[in-house]
């Protein structure tokens, strides 16, 4: 005999009209929506640099070295500020275990934990139309391309996105929230 698992979400599916579908599909993209950007950046000494005086004489930073993404993020961070599309922006230093399994990391090993800089940034976007509008602007483009071309990332960044901080949680997190 065949089980299968139903739930009353796709039993509710199931009676939707086309137009009820598509009509709760657009009210999803005028929801705010909330990414999380996972960066994993590495703390190598080419990585670290004078801090941009801009950047010091506007206050986003002091004036000490400091690490290439943290002086990129603060000048999207200013540029965020002054886009309608952006609701908040936030960055907060983490430490992100390696998900690899342990055979694999045998190969290559993790870095020491005082050389990994890794960093998440959480961006509330209006609705998901912004959010895309917001990854087509030249300021996103440049910060990309940026990141990439001085390999300043030891590993692909990683994005999460929900309608609510709640969503971007893991199952365990909420339950223990």
């Amino acid at each position: 005999m065949l089980l299968r698992r139903t739930s009353l979400s796709e039993q509710h599916a199931a009676r939707e009209t086309p137009a009820e579908q598509q009509a709760r599909h657009a009210a999803d993209g005028e929801r705010p929506l909330t990414c999380m950007f996972y960066f994993f950046a590495s703390q190598m000494k080419r990585n670290m640099q004078p801090a941009d005086p801009d950047l010091v004489r506007r206050g986003t930073i002091e004036d000490k070295p400091i690490h290439q993404l943290d002086s990129m993020i603060a000048r999207l961070g200013m540029q965020a500020a002054f886009s309608p599309l952006v609701s908040k922006f936030d960055t907060y230093p983490a430490e992100i275990p390696d998900p690899r399994p342990e055979s694999s990391r045998r190969k290559k090993p993790a870095p020491p934990p005082g050389e990994v800089h890794d960093t998440v940034l959480i961006m509330k976007f209006r609705d998901k139309r912004a959010q895309q509008e917001w990854i087509a602007t030249r300021e996103w483009q440049e910060f990309m391309q940026k990141t990439e071309g001085q390999e300043v990332f030891r590993r692909m960044p990683h994005v999460r996105c929900a309608s609510s901080v709640r969503g971007l949680m893991d199952p365990m997190d909420i339950l223990t929230a």
